[in-house]
């Protein structure tokens, strides 16, 4: 391979080029016109030019003369991990050019980048892949295995997944079940909470304190302040939803919602689900269901570890740990954190907040 050279990527320079490299490696989103909404350069620059602090993110370019061939991006995402501090390269864009595949420039670019982000004072990179086949690449570059993150799922109806397999005349039949199972995991709410729902991020009143208090009973966790949130939920043409439990005006709990549609199944996806007293949980999941039929939702769905799962009590709610999972997977690249740390599945809390997707 002549001439491949590695750099930092200048947007100013070439944008066009890393939305040309987009669309070869993933032709399929621009065949939905809503997935090509959220890959426009509104949504670049977005997510990887408006990160509320100095660094706005880190990309990085393997070219061939003029020709864009791999592209490699990270979000400067700040964790608590044990009573300190860390700062990450959240990996959320890695491509490579079909034409160039086999050439090894995925391993190379990565330990480019790698190598950059050490000198640029982080500490640690992750990701959350899904597909198996991206998994070797990554270990070639000394990455880490943490643990799974299935994605669960809740079914409230099932007449999009039946007329997909074109079987929707036994939707009314099976409705009955989905609302017989529904009912039957149903717990009652706690008297003591209030529910209130709100579609800006900025309307939620005692957030600053709720996160404070977050942050110090959960072991690792992304820092989630007010104005990364903000950052977070400001996705161009994204619609959140944000389920607050206040305990005598006190919030305790926060749920964030996005409506989506996967395999053609109109869903909520959980984004981030946080607590400070269990006993909001009834109401929240109680509150989930109640607006998901409201608005014609079918399934509900989010990703976690298995430990998670059972702190937040998600299979006694009637969730199913589908067949689909997520691996948590990490480079520790200052080496300032204990790899158990790292390791430790019941001290971390990770959810779809932590990725660059809903």
């Amino acid at each position: 391979m002549s001439m491949l050279e590695f750099q930092k990527f200048d947007y100013n320079v070439s944008l066009d080029r890393q939305q040309k490299l987009f669309a070869e490696c993933f032709p399929e989103v621009f065949d939905d016109a809503h997935t090509s909404i959220s890959y426009s350069t509104d949504k670049y620059k977005w997510l990887f030019q408006s990160y509320p602090a100095a660094t706005k993110s880190y990309e990085y370019a393997a070219m061939i003369k003029d020709d864009l061939v791999g592209y490699y991006a990270a979000l400067p995402f700040v964790y608590k991990i044990g009573n300190r501090t860390y700062s990450s390269g959240m990996v959320c864009g890695v491509m490579t050019s079909p034409k160039q595949r086999k050439a090894g420039i995925f391993t190379k670019l990565g330990n480019f980048a790698a190598e950059e982000q050490t000198k640029a004072g982080v500490d640690f990179n992750l990701t959350f892949p899904i597909r198996k086949a991206v998994m070797p690449g990554f270990m070639r570059m000394g990455w880490e295995v943490g643990f799974d993150m299935p994605l669960y799922i809740k079914f409230l109806k099932l007449n999009s997944l039946l007329q997909r397999k074109k079987l929707g005349v036994l939707a009314p039949v099976f409705n009955i079940g989905a609302a017989l199972y529904s009912t039957a995991f149903r717990k009652k709410n706690n008297a003591d909470i209030k529910i209130v729902t709100f579609k800006k991020f900025e309307e939620i009143s005692g957030y600053g304190e709720f996160v404070k208090a977050y942050e110090q009973a959960t072991p690792n966790t992304l820092k989630k302040d007010a104005a990364f949130s903000k950052w977070r939920y400001g996705a161009p043409g994204a619609e959140y939803l944000f389920l607050c439990a206040y305990r005598a005006d006190r919030l305790i709990g926060f749920v964030s919602l996005r409506a989506m549609v996967r395999e053609g199944v109109p869903s909520y996806g959980i984004v981030d689900f946080m607590y400070t007293e269990g006993v909001c949980l009834n109401n929240l999941y109680n509150a989930m269901e109640e607006r998901a039929r409201a608005n014609g939702i079918e399934a509900i769905m989010t990703m976690m570890s298995k430990f998670s799962a059972g702190k937040y009590r998600i299979l006694s709610h009637g969730f199913l740990k589908s067949p689909f999972k997520f691996h948590f997977i990490f480079k520790n690249l200052s080496g300032k954190i204990e790899q158990q740390e790292m390791f430790s599945e019941k001290d971390w809390h990770l959810m779809f907040v932590d990725t660059d997707d809903l």
